[in-house]
């Protein structure tokens, strides 16, 4: 049976991924927390720009031809990429050409005494101008560090994931960037720390780790069991996972290891536990189950469910969030009527991003970014018969 609740008091869905990469987020997931100001937009400019969103939304010419402003602008995002790899490189050289140009056009015949491009601003394009050339396709090969700023954080905190927004590996995995899903569902889970806090938390089809960073480092996770399909995914996490200073080990028992993630290869539909085995993940208890975008292929989803449906006899009392972009109608309905058959419960949490602002201080932007111009559904999957949802 599908127990299709009806959306939570005071939320409604929202969100999208795949299809993004390249699409202007000039709204992002939802209206700002106060009316914009000249101090939001070069916040939002430089969060943008660090979580490399194209293009980004530039401020005003007649509030960046300032020189404190182009200094600002210039210490918090440009100062520390010297040096950036060819495809940093590109995307640094356009904004500071389009940053110039909105100076130059702002700046009146009668205010070229006052105001002016910065010498930081000239130099380093000059800079960038004399590095070698690469083409498009070669920078798709290479990946960047993509900065992912969370708002909902007391005090808001960065995530930064090495990842590959246009590549996708030769195995057919997408593990390689950080969909919209993930974001949606960190979002959710900040302002629903509860679920997180001092549990056991196994991911299913982590990627690049977004999800596993945020719960350990940030919502007080007491482990995080990473796990995805592919080895290539898999190997990879640990760069994400030091990259964010986060403790992680291949042993997921808590006698042998300090640390609080542990990157694990995880099929879906194989048999968790062998013949010879005692328990699964050397006994370990899992309190919360997550996965964000795992249900776009309806090739994978029967495998899915089967993993899902073991994890719950395993674990009956852990729950399950699943984040789901619906990309069409199809494959929603195919994962929604294999987890009937496999006596599943789903029960949807819509949840709205309209009504986050409220936490937002006001002195701050809503962040990250990401498109809605699909809906993610966020559900809570149980047992049949045990359908009580997250508290």
């Amino acid at each position: 049976m599908v127990c299709d609740a009806a959306p939570t008091a005071g939320r409604s869905e929202s969100g999208d991924p795949a299809s993004s990469h390249g699409q202007t987020l000039s709204h992002h997931q939802g209206p700002d927390p106060k009316p914009s100001t000249k101090e939001h937009s070069i916040d939002r400019f430089c969060y943008q720009y660090l979580q490399m969103v194209s293009p980004p939304e530039y401020p005003p010419g007649d509030l960046v031809k300032s020189s404190r402003v182009q200094n600002e602008i210039f210490e918090r995002i440009f100062a520390a990429q010297s040096a950036p790899p060819p495809k940093m490189a590109r995307l640094q050289l356009r904004a500071l050409k389009e940053l110039v140009q909105r100076i130059q056009e702002s700046v009146g015949d009668d205010e070229s005494d006052e105001y002016a491009v910065s010498d930081e601003f000239m130099h380093r394009i000059g800079e960038l101008m004399s590095m070698p050339r690469t083409s498009e396709l070669d920078e798709a090969q290479h990946k960047c560090i993509v900065s992912y700023r969370l708002s909902l954080l007391e005090p808001p905190a960065m995530i930064d994931i090495l990842e590959n927004r246009s590549l996708i590996a030769a195995s057919g995995t997408t593990g390689l960037r950080t969909w919209e899903a993930g974001l949606h569902l960190g979002q959710y889970l900040c302002m629903n720390g509860h679920l997180v806090r001092g549990k056991r938390v196994l991911e299913l089809g982590a990627g690049t780790g977004y999800l596993s960073v945020l719960c350990a480092k940030y919502l007080g996770a007491a482990h995080v069991t990473a796990t995805d399909g592919y080895e290539e995914v898999v190997d990879s996490l640990s760069d994400n996972l030091a990259l964010n200073n986060v403790q992680w080990s291949y042993d997921p028992s808590p006698l042998t290891s300090d640390a609080t993630v542990c990157p694990k290869l995880l099929k879906w539909g194989h048999a968790l536990m062998g013949t010879e085995e005692e328990s699964w993940n050397r006994g370990q208890k899992v309190h919360l189950v997550l996965g964000a975008d795992i249900t776009y292929d309806q090739r994978a989803n029967p495998p899915l469910v089967a993993t899902l449906r073991e994890l719950l006899h395993l674990f009956p009392d852990a729950k399950i969030l699943v984040a789901a972009t619906q990309r069409n109608e199809t494959t929603s309905v195919v994962f929604r009527e294999l987890c009937s058959q496999n006596g599943l419960c789903l029960e949807e949490h819509a949840f709205s991003l309209d009504q986050i602002p409220k936490h937002v201080p006001d002195r701050d932007v809503l962040t990250p970014y990401y498109t809605l111009s699909m809906p993610i559904h966020i559900y809570y999957i149980s047992l049949a018969g045990r359908p009580d949802g997250p508290s």
